[in-house]
């Protein structure tokens, strides 16, 4: 109270003369401290911002590089899993046709082992054909000296009549059956040209070789 007598019972010039700019220049100074401190908290602000924007971005990159090498993973264990499945098809597939080669060579061993059999035994067929065509040709050789021999024994006790009937019969060729008229009839299976058309007629068997007769045939003969 004393100190504000003092300055009211100043004068005019006095209050003139006292220092004004104390009062502005504390409200001055009080207001910059204020707003350094606000822009030191803004800065520090930005700054941890900034720190954890570039965490973040380092937590992304991880991130992303983690996903990058699991999915590296993953595809390369798709394409082998894919590599094996081709390589088991292709095995599969191998395989199979190994085994219809193996079943078609098989095959083809058994149909040469069948012809081989079958020309084994064409062979020995013809050569019992051969053996058997030999043993007829000496029969029939045989059988014409016997029948050139009865035929000459028989020249003086026969009539005129068959002289002149069997003058011009070849005895190889003579009928087993009437033993005058020309063998004209081939018989089957054994195939004996001993009949003629007369004696051929109802007759069962070969005169010849006593087999079956399942079929005969005419030939003509000069």
């Amino acid at each position: 109270m004393e100190m504000f007598d003092l300055v009211t019972e100043a004068s005019p010039m006095v209050m003139n003369q006292l220092p004004l700019v104390s009062t502005g220049l504390h409200l001055s100074f009080g207001e910059h401290q204020h707003g350094k401190s606000q822009s030191d908290l803004v800065l520090s602000s930005v700054d941890e911002f900034t720190a954890q924007i570039n965490r973040h971005r380092d937590e992304i990159d991880r991130f992303i590089h983690a996903q990058g090498e699991q999915l590296r993973r993953a595809l390369a264990e798709r394409r082998r899993s894919h590599y094996r499945a081709l390589l088991c098809a292709a095995e599969a597939g191998a395989g199979r046709r190994m085994r219809e080669k193996e079943a078609e060579l098989e095959k083809a061993r058994r149909h040469a082992a069948e012809l081989e059999e079958r020309l084994a035994r064409l062979k020995a067929e013809s050569m019992a054909w051969q053996a058997k065509a030999l043993s007829e040709q000496a029969a029939a050789a045989a059988l014409r000296a016997q029948l050139q021999e009865a035929a000459e024994e028989c020249v003086g006790e026969s009539s005129p009549a068959e002289d002149a009937e069997s003058a011009h019969v070849d005895p190889g060729r003579v009928c087993w059956g009437c033993r005058t008229r020309p063998a004209s009839v081939v018989l089957f299976p054994c195939r004996h040209l001993c009949l003629c058309d007369s004696c051929e007629v109802g007759r069962e068997y070969c005169p010849v070789c006593r087999s079956i007769v399942t079929g005969s045939i005419h030939v003509f003969l000069p």
